[in-house]
């Protein structure tokens, strides 16, 4: 049976000062917005949120003051590193790991502290700063003058592809290369596949994969926020539409609606709410994998600069700003009913 939206209330929040942010007016999501999501921190004063990563129960968020712990339930806000231009994070069952905007090597350190701090994978002769650190049980991920993978001491550092966007799925790394091209890699030094040729106009803006799929974000270079999400099927190499958002707007070109977020069964995207209004609005949609219809999970949502960030098994979480007219940003969450 498909997944049907249960409507939640908004709760309080905290800020990384530990001052609390309760669920008065202006802390509420609607007010052009929508109340049909949790806020689960919600910064006190105007800054702005860098990157943020799911890790089990906790989300890991940098801004401009440092980088934060935060419980996925909502609550206060710990502070966990002091630096203060992360500009990507992962975290795996131990450690956290980073890069800020300058960064030729990734950096790590205790997850639950920000102890032990270390630099993985420092980089001989380059000035291509990292970005999209990831990681997984075996291996560590970033891009630096293409798609690198490292053990997780930083060792055996070794070029994938000169893809600048990837995805790591079951052995393989789905990339897109500058010459708007998508192909396959099999992380173990194999041959690359071409995917899919892209016309000058098209470029992929973001991916996301499974064992068997990849998907992708597709849009204009000249629009690129003005999307369609294909679907590539890697059993017999056809590439489909798997959802198309509305006609864009007179406004569209101020909303970010590139992000993915997948769980086993679904993908999950913004869509303007209402395109031809001058307000960052958004409907977050689920895309069920199956091809089944697609379903709006919460509407009128104020939006920053990201997507979803995130999905557990209850949850999609984003980021928001408290209103139209609030600009302090916001984790929140949307429940997922069964």
């Amino acid at each position: 049976m498909g997944r049907i939206w249960q409507l939640v209330l908004v709760v309080g929040a905290l800020g990384c000062d530990g001052t609390s942010t309760a669920p008065d007016d202006s802390s509420r999501t609607d007010g052009g917005g929508s109340s049909e999501a949790e806020v689960v921190w919600s910064e006190p004063q105007l800054d702005t949120v860098y990157a943020v990563t799911l890790e089990a129960k906790t989300i890991y968020f940098a801004t401009s003051t440092g980088v934060f712990t935060v419980p996925s339930a909502g609550g206060m806000a710990q502070p966990l590193l002091a630096q203060t231009r992360v500009q990507t994070l992962a975290v795996d069952a131990s450690r956290v790991y980073w890069a800020e905007d300058s960064d030729t090597s990734v950096h790590a350190a205790d997850r639950a502290s920000g102890a032990n701090p270390v630099d993985l994978a420092p980089a001989s002769q380059t000035t291509t700063h990292v970005t999209q650190v990831t990681v997984d049980p075996a291996a560590l991920y970033f891009v630096r003058d293409g798609v690198n993978t490292a053990s997780l001491t930083g060792d055996a550092v070794r070029t994938l592809s000169p893809d600048q966007m990837y995805c790591i799925a079951n052995g393989v790394e789905y990339g897109a290369t500058r010459g708007h091209s998508i192909v396959r890699q099999p992380l173990d030094g194999g041959t690359a596949t071409l995917l899919v040729s892209l016309s000058a106009t098209q470029t992929p803006v973001s991916f996301a994969c499974d064992a068997s799929d990849l998907f992708v974000v597709l849009g204009d270079v000249q629009q690129p926020i003005r999307t369609n999400v294909w679907r590539f099927l890697a059993s017999n190499a056809a590439m489909t539409t798997l959802f198309s958002p509305p006609p864009p707007g007179p406004f569209d070109h101020d909303l970010p609606l590139s992000e993915l977020a997948s769980d086993d069964f679904a993908l999950y995207v913004l869509v303007s709410s209402n395109p031809t209004a001058n307000a960052r609005l958004a409907d977050l949609v689920q895309l069920p994998k199956d091809g089944s219809m697609p379903r709006t999970l919460a509407s009128h949502l104020p939006i920053g600069n990201f997507g979803p960030v995130g999905v557990d098994a209850q949850y999609v979480y984003y980021i928001g700003e408290r209103s139209t007219d609030d600009h302090r940003w916001q984790i929140l969450r949307v429940r997922i009913a069964a």
